[in-house]
């Protein structure tokens, strides 16, 4: 069981800490109550321990917005004697119970003792950095507390938002955090498939279905059974295709390609977009029923420009995880440096963001400092919206299984470095990978 301590005496941090040791409890710690939210919103715990006064905030407002926001996480406060008032009243909006300073230990035992042990596995979105959503801003609570409303319901989910923004984690999010994150997230790429091929992707193919199909192979409709189905740029999604998945999506049944039965499916459906779906329909480019069906219910992500109160933290984020991820060591980066990242357009948000930081890591020798990341924006400006999949140029040899293992092998398997080298997106590079059975 792990517990979350949020104080700014170092000194009961480190008591309470310990005896938690002693009690058979793992412990986190935070100083403030925007480092303890922050926290608690992205990593799995049992219990959150807080005080009623801290440096940036009443604990109240904590108690409150966790209620609201993880009805599931247990939270007691900790007061001192002339805090009582206060602390009943943190009761009443959710804290489970209250502890007077200083803890006795015999006391903290009963709680942790009252304490329900889980009955599952954390979600997986609280382990896994690829589900967060980083950020106090307005802009980005209002879509976490929007996901955490929509992920109970099995209903179909629109994400809209720019190219950037977050849609893949955000679906991925939507599925950690819902009834069917035991089961399977698959993510297809609407505009990484070529249009010939889609229809067997999506739905399998029977053996004899056509020539080469020798076996029957499953599509990733089927393999979603039980979980989530994530359709990404599904504005790509061609014309003749978008009846048939109106079809599953009202009938909850596929039909394979040379197929001649009806199989039942249970998948929950995501789709994401960066164009505005409703004026493809008005243009004729995508079906008014299918987007319906889709739009059931919308999140729409807002661009990094108008969330910069999140940067910092958001940078600060990014450059531990790039660090992980590269096997680099983190660099500190200068409150200069923070504040200049805040006055950027981001034409690309969050993931040209991350491509700045990755480069400014990689070259740095100490601090990111504003100097380093001016030359490694002026050394790669922002990538400008492009379709998913581009055609190879001229001068650019097609992307072929050797090529593909060629540029995993000089980038020592790190699939983001390879895609980077060979100018696809990681999700195009994942999507060859499992075509091409390459592990």
């Amino acid at each position: 069981m792990r517990a979350l301590i949020i104080d700014d005496e170092p000194d009961l941090r480190l008591t309470l800490k310990g005896l938690l040791a002693r009690l058979g409890w793992e412990a986190a710690t935070a100083a403030t109550c925007t480092e303890g939210l922050e926290r608690a919103r992205r990593e799995p715990f049992d219990l959150v321990l807080t005080d009623l006064r801290l440096p940036d905030g009443n604990g109240i407002k904590l108690v409150e917005a966790l209620s609201q926001e993880k009805p599931e996480l247990p939270v007691a406060v900790i007061t001192a004697y002339g805090d009582i008032d206060t602390a009943v009243r943190a009761t009443k909006l959710g804290a489970i119970d209250f502890l007077t300073k200083p803890v006795a230990r015999e006391r903290l035992a009963k709680l942790l003792d009252a304490v329900p042990a889980p009955t599952a596995p954390p979600p997986s979105h609280e382990a896994d950095p690829q589900t967060q959503l980083i950020g106090t801003s307005a802009a980005i609570t209002a879509v976490r507390a929007q996901i955490t409303r929509f992920a109970k319901s099995l209903a179909p989910v629109l994400i809209q938002g720019p190219s950037g923004s977050g849609k893949e984690r955000t679906a991925r999010l939507l599925h950690a955090l819902s009834p069917r994150r035991h089961g399977p997230f698959v993510a297809v790429n609407c505009g990484a498939i070529p249009a010939e091929l889609i229809e067997a992707e999506l739905f399998g193919v029977k053996k004899g279905a056509y020539t080469g199909a020798h076996r029957d192979r499953t599509g990733l409709i089927a393999s979603a059974a039980g979980g989530t189905l994530f359709l990404d740029e599904v504005a790509e999604l061609p014309l003749p295709l978008q009846p048939k998945l109106l079809r599953v999506l009202q009938e909850r049944t596929i039909r394979p390609l040379g197929g001649t039965e009806e199989i039942p499916v249970d998948v929950r459906f995501v789709a994401a977009t960066h164009v505005d779906l409703a004026a493809a329909v008005a243009e004729g480019r995508f079906r008014e029923d299918l987007y319906y069906r889709l739009a059931v219910l919308v999140v729409d992500l807002p661009p990094l420009t108008a969330r910069r109160e999140d940067i910092p933290l958001l940078a600060e984020h990014l450059i531990q995880r790039i660090a992980e991820r590269d096997q680099l060591p983190p660099a500190p980066i200068t409150p200069e440096a923070l504040a200049w990242l805040q006055q950027q357009p981001w034409p690309g948000n969050v993931r040209e963001l991350e491509n700045v930081l990755a480069r400014a890591l990689a070259l740095s020798d100490g601090a990111i400092t504003p100097q380093c990341l001016t030359q490694c924006t002026r050394a790669h400006p922002a990538a400008q919206p492009q379709p998913v999949e581009q055609p190879p140029q001229a001068d650019e040899p097609p992307l072929t299984p050797e090529r593909l293992r060629a540029a995993l092998a000089a980038c020592g398997g790190n699939q983001s470095r390879a895609a980077q080298q060979l100018g696809i997106t990681l999700s195009q590079l994942r999507y060859r990978l499992r075509k091409w059975g390459i592990f």
